[in-house]
């Protein structure tokens, strides 16, 4: 078995990702990354930006999710919301329905009320949110909500709720903007109707989106795979299997054999003595793609000041591999503050490499964050 270094490692997969060279486009950020978590958009946004040549304004982004709509956000695995390159919505939106919904509980809609519901949505003239939908919830839903409440919504709303998780899982609507205080929402159809979606088996699709994880994310195991998508581990293996003859493990030193293609285990190299520390935002893909966080951090102990209670990541910043601080910032409307915290084992070198990219990306996240 060959063997490799974390460095080396680390720099194909950071390389891979856009935080060396930028991508010429965010959509072609979003592709490489398989999308930017985006339960809260201001990081997605951030995330995409970062790795975008010239990188592009907040506002610049947001014109690619509601004015050109080539990009969407749309659940996606772990059964979150992420900001997608919309040529790829099709992919997630069909894999998704072999991995295991979250732990929602309560019940869930017939088909015959899923198709009444996506019919309503698609007759619609745009943009709608819950409550302009409380009517068309389905009186045997409402009920089971009022035998059954899930929360301190009332059962009308939660039936809506749950009818648009369950459509927006398959991939029939996304959100858009808040329209007033309520998160939006829009039916693809409507939204982008000619967008790409092929006739694909929810089969092929996982196995393309593995194919595409390796690409960008490998080396990895079976179990990296599956913890980011939130995918069973006997499925995943399964995905993996018709590439099977394309990859190669490889034993990174200290950690193990990871799969990864042939082809891209030439592109190994040696890491560059010094490569840009970069600063990522809460939420980064970086922090999702593998199950085994240590190799990311000096200290393992430090997991928690990254990975909080709550299911909250902090906004870090990336050197070499690890995690070496977290950050936070302050905006007003002319200025952007930002603030940091070493993480155990920094020294003063690294320290200098913090300062460096606290000042190069941190003024390109105040002209990023000031331009809305």
């Amino acid at each position: 078995m060959t063997v490799t270094t974390w460095d080396n490692v680390a720099f194909f997969r950071a390389k891979r990702s856009g935080l060396i060279e930028g991508f010429p486009s965010p959509e072609e950020a979003a592709s490489a990354i398989l999308g930017a978590q985006a339960q809260i958009e201001a990081p997605a946004r951030w995330a995409l930006a970062l790795r975008t040549q010239n990188i592009p304004t907040a506002s610049e982004i947001k014109d690619k999710l509601l004015v050109e709509k080539s990009l969407v956000r749309a659940w996606g695995q772990r059964d979150t919301v992420h900001m997608y390159a919309t040529d790829d919505w099709h992919l997630f939106a069909k894999a998704q329905s072999l991995w295991p919904a979250s732990a929602r509980r309560g019940a869930m809609p017939t088909d015959e009320e899923l198709a009444d519901f996506i019919g309503t949505i698609e007759g619609l003239d745009g943009p709608f949110t819950r409550s302009h939908l409380l009517e068309a919830a389905p009186p045997r839903l409402v009920q089971a909500f009022v035998d059954e409440p899930q929360n301190n919504d009332p059962p009308e709303r939660m039936a809506i709720t749950r009818l648009i998780w369950v459509a927006g899982r398959e991939g029939f609507l996304s959100s858009t903007e808040n329209i007033g205080r309520e998160q939006g929402y829009v039916s693809r159809k409507k939204w982008v109707p000619g967008a790409k979606w092929p006739d694909i088996t929810p089969e092929d699709a996982a196995i393309e989106v593995v194919r595409r994880y390796l690409k960008t994310w490998g080396p990895a195991r079976v179990q990296d795979i599956a913890h980011f998508l939130g995918a069973r581990i006997t499925d995943t293996r399964r995905w993996v299997e018709p590439m099977r003859d394309q990859l190669v493990e490889l034993e990174i030193e200290g950690l193990g054999g990871h799969l990864m293609f042939k082809e891209d285990a030439e592109c190994l190299q040696a890491t560059p003595e010094s490569w840009q520390a970069r600063l990522l935002p809460a939420y980064d893909t970086q922090m999702m793609t593998h199950a085994n966080k240590e190799p990311l951090l000096k200290n393992a102990d430090d997991q928690p000041r990254v990975w909080a209670k709550s299911a909250v990541v902090k906004p870090t910043i990336f050197y070499k591999g690890q995690f070496v601080a977290v950050w936070s910032h302050k905006a007003t409307k002319r200025a952007v503050s930002l603030d940091f915290e070493p993480l155990t084992g920094v020294d003063g070198g690294i320290g200098r490499e913090i300062k460096e990219a606290l000042k190069r990306d941190g003024a390109e996240l105040e002209r990023h964050l000031l331009s809305l």
